[in-house]
């Protein structure tokens, strides 16, 4: 008989270093010592790594810089919208200060810029004015006038040192741009380029407005700085200089340019030379034809309204009603025929000057008296022109052409003294850049440093955590070795020792 198949099962006890171990407190604190050096160091490292990627790396991508900021700049007058304009003109708006052209024009104008991200800074860059809207009129109220705020992303810019220059910058260009319209500023001139070839009462009025035009510019300067403003190194007072400028147009207790005219009115001086003189003939005498024109076509009208008239008064019986079409047409034809002749004695006189026979006129013209005027004789100033052309003068007319000259030299030095260097337009243009250069333009700031940094953690909290992570990780991982590889060699070997 066979006997039965029997299952033997041995147990056998695992090694005791091949056992799971059980984690508790007392092993990990036993642990640690075995470690300790690796557990410094990591510590150490993760604490120093925290305290620096907080502070250059967390920190530059969760803080905000801001700057709040108002302009003292007289050259820029503001509209108290958060606009204005520089004294040239030329428009401000305080949204431009964030446009890309003027963020990418500070950032090229410094090379230490070079860490600026232009599209990043685009895009979290803003800038605004404290304000509400008004309930009843929903009106856009603003608390403090002119006070900008900016702000952005501290990444855009690289380092907090970058961000807080390139704000600076940034701002400070509104402050350059009204420092270039102080420098583009120039007083205007009426004075046309082809001024030599005036006649001299068109030279003469180009400079009393000129001189017009700089008198305005100084009343201005008194009313914005106050006429006691310093305009030059020298210490001379605006007063004084505006003093100065009316006292160079006084002539013997008369005005020059009243002095100029009255001469030219008595005198009838011309301007020409020896290369002009046919030139200036021939515009005398294109002159004196269209006078003579003009008499033709106002002769024809005069006699068409005149008989306008004697018609409307047949056609009424001679009976024109008071307040009737056919008075206030009657009436407005004479006033017509009025003007015509006033003309005409304006036309006549210009052309006795320049030495047209005009005697033979009468008082009702026709096509007849028109012909008679002629040139001749040897007075006026169309005879003597050419009379010194042809060689002919007289001593009389040689003493006048000789004058016209002298006439011309006094307008050059008048000119001289308005416009171009050394002139009252260049010195008053001076004295205007310098007021505004040395008054305020500056930049007022409400943000201590210029600029303001939100949102950052301090790096000490950053070493903290690196403190606390690093030797959190670093001992746990000692111990664990500790626990599952050396202490159970270490029981066994003090099992061994008890067992012999």
């Amino acid at each position: 008989m066979e006997e039965p198949n029997k299952n033997v099962i041995i147990l056998q006890d695992e090694p005791m270093n091949n056992r799971p171990r059980r984690w508790t407190f007392r092993r990990y604190l036993k642990g640690i010592p075995f470690g300790k050096w690796w557990i410094i160091g990591s510590t150490a490292v993760l604490a120093l790594a925290g305290y620096l990627g907080t502070r250059f790396l967390l920190n530059n991508l969760r803080s905000n810089v801001s700057s709040t900021f108002s302009y003292n700049n007289i050259a820029l007058v503001s509209d108290n919208r958060g606009g204005g304009a520089f004294v040239d003109g030329a428009r401000f708006d305080y949204a431009s200060l964030i446009s890309t052209e003027t963020l990418k024009s500070v950032k090229d104008s410094d090379p230490s810029f070079a860490s600026v991200n232009l599209e990043k800074l685009s895009q979290s860059i803003t800038i605004s004015m404290e304000s509400y809207t008004d309930k009843n009129t929903g009106e856009t109220v603003y608390v403090t006038p002119n006070r900008f705020t900016i702000a952005a992303k501290l990444a855009a810019f690289g380092s907090e040192p970058v961000a807080r220059n390139f704000m600076n910058r940034l701002i400070e260009t509104t402050n350059d741009n009204a420092k270039a319209a102080v420098a583009r500023h120039e007083i205007n001139t009426s004075v046309p380029a082809n001024f030599s070839e005036l006649s001299f009462i068109d030279q003469i009025n180009h400079l009393e407005v000129q001189r017009g035009i700089i008198k305005d510019e100084i009343e201005g300067l008194i009313d914005s700085f106050t006429g006691n403003g310093i305009i030059s190194e020298t210490g001379t007072r605006l007063t004084t200089y505006k003093t100065d400028f009316q006292n160079a147009f006084n002539y013997l207790g008369v005005d020059y340019f009243t002095y100029l005219e009255d001469s030219l009115e008595v005198n009838k001086w011309v301007n020409f030379t020896d290369d002009t003189l046919s030139v200036v003939i021939s515009r005398y005498t294109e002159t004196a034809d269209g006078y003579i024109e003009r008499m033709r076509l106002d002769l024809s009208t005069a006699k068409t309204k005149q008989k306008a008239i004697d018609d409307m008064i047949s056609a009424s019986g001679g009976m024109i009603i008071s307040g009737s079409e056919f008075a206030a047409l009657i009436a407005q034809y004479q006033a017509d025929i009025v003007d015509i002749e006033l003309k005409r004695a304006d036309y006549l006189k210009e052309l006795k000057d320049l030495g047209y026979t005009v005697d033979t006129f009468k008082a009702d013209p026709t096509e007849e008296n028109l012909a008679t005027i002629v040139l001749s004789g040897s007075s006026g100033t169309l005879n003597k022109l050419m009379a010194i052309k042809n060689g002919t003068a007289d001593a009389e007319t040689k003493e006048w052409g000789a004058n016209c000259a002298a006439f011309a030299e006094e307008i050059n030095v008048l000119k001289a003294s308005i416009i171009g260097e050394n002139s009252y337009s260049s010195s008053t243009t001076a004295a205007y850049r310098y007021l505004y250069n040395t008054q305020r333009s500056n930049v007022n700031y409400y943000t201590a440093n210029v600029v303001a940094v939100s949102g950052a953690i301090s790096p000490w909290i950053g070493l903290a955590a690196g403190l606390v992570i690093g030797f959190l990780a670093s001992s746990l991982i000692v111990a664990a070795v500790y626990i599952n590889k050396i202490d159970p060699i270490v029981d066994e070997t003090e099992k061994n020792k008890a067992g012999k």
